[in-house]
């Protein structure tokens, strides 16, 4: 049976990640794309789900004259939004997916999956 997490803190994620074995989804956009390849397998997720999108502590934006603070759950849709990006990251993430997908696609998961 899969249990999943929903925490309300990134303390309480950090706590049930430390106590449990789970696997991190945000947006899961490519557990969306390994189901749509059709290979008649449901995606593997080796843990209980750890459901993190929703963690305000992972959502913030800030900006400053020398960095750009970026939140892991920040969709890539929001980071548009924001206007504050500079050119290149624009036109990469509007080279890396279509509308739907940035609407749910994290720059977290796209980092850390090492999506092209």
């Amino acid at each position: 049976m899969v249990k999943g997490y929903r925490p309300d803190s990134l303390q309480e994620a950090l706590e049930i990640k430390s106590d449990h074995a789970t696997s991190i989804i945000a947006g899961g956009t490519d557990l969306m794309v390994q189901k749509a390849r059709g290979t008649g397998l449901k995606p593997g997720l080796k843990n209980n789900p750890l459901f993190i999108s929703h963690i305000p502590e992972l959502r913030k934006f800030e900006t400053s004259d020398k960095f750009i603070r970026i939140g892991a759950c920040l969709t890539l849709s929001e980071l548009v939004e924001k206007g504050e990006l500079p050119t290149p990251l624009l036109n990469a993430i509007d080279e890396i997916a279509s509308i739907p997908l940035r609407n749910i696609a994290t720059m977290g998961g796209n980092i850390c999956n090492a999506s092209p």
